[in-house]
């Protein structure tokens, strides 16, 4: 708890009440759960190079099940890989099963890291607390926040997802993720959003190097 304290910059009773009665988007409670479930996997980890000569206490289930994150944290494999990015970025096509018909190339940016995914995220969700942004969490790795232009009033939407690069490298890619709909797109309604998209980027950017994370 104190941990994630200090890295969102909140006092430990407001991070407790937002464990105990905030929902699933809470910025604070995703924090707590990423922390958490990276250091039971660190103990999880320590104990078995720590335990070598007891592997016979447990069956080979057993220990899978112990080694089992909990569901609020995608396993490490899981997180999508630089070949996946590379890929997407080709098609405009997303992770998620969609038609290519119906999708369009997209701008991307990227931040690259050597922190550990849950201090990213971590810095992630402060920032966008900080410049005040809404979001919806797609998963652990994976938001898509909304903010109103101030000077269009135009609703801009972009996608901030983890990519696992190697052993030791991350990629936070920013993605541009159009107008809302409903709205009619235009030639200088796609050039406003694509403005409005690098001017949040550049906001958040901005704010992610003041905490220092995700730029290492």
């Amino acid at each position: 708890v104190d941990l994630v304290c200090a890295k969102m910059g909140v006092e430990r009773e407001e991070m407790l009440h937002a464990i105990h009665t905030a929902g699933d988007n809470d910025a604070l409670k995703i924090a707590y759960n990423l922390v958490r479930d990276s250091q039971r996997m660190k103990e999880l980890s320590e104990s078995k190079h720590d335990g070598d000569g007891d592997r016979g206490m447990f069956t080979d289930a057993e220990r899978k099940q112990h080694e089992k994150p909990s569901d609020g944290m995608a396993p490490l494999e899981e997180l999508p890989t630089m070949g996946m990015y590379i890929s997407q970025s080709k098609t405009g096509v997303s992770a998620q099963p969609v038609s290519r018909s119906t999708k369009k190339s997209r701008w991307h940016l990227g931040i690259r890291s050597r922190s550990q995914p849950y201090d990213v995220m971590s810095e992630v969700y402060r920032a966008m607390k900080s410049v005040d942004l809404s979001w919806k969490v797609v998963n652990s790795y994976h938001v898509i926040t909304r903010k109103t232009h101030p000077v269009t009033k135009q609703e801009l939407k972009v996608s901030l997802q983890l990519y696992k690069v190697d052993d030791r490298h991350f990629l936070l890619d920013f993605k541009n993720l159009g107008q809302s709909a409903g709205e009619k797109e235009t030639y200088e309604n796609s050039g406003s959003v694509a403005m409005g998209f690098f001017e949040l980027c550049a906001i958040l950017i901005r704010e992610l190097a003041v905490g220092g994370g995700g730029s290492k």
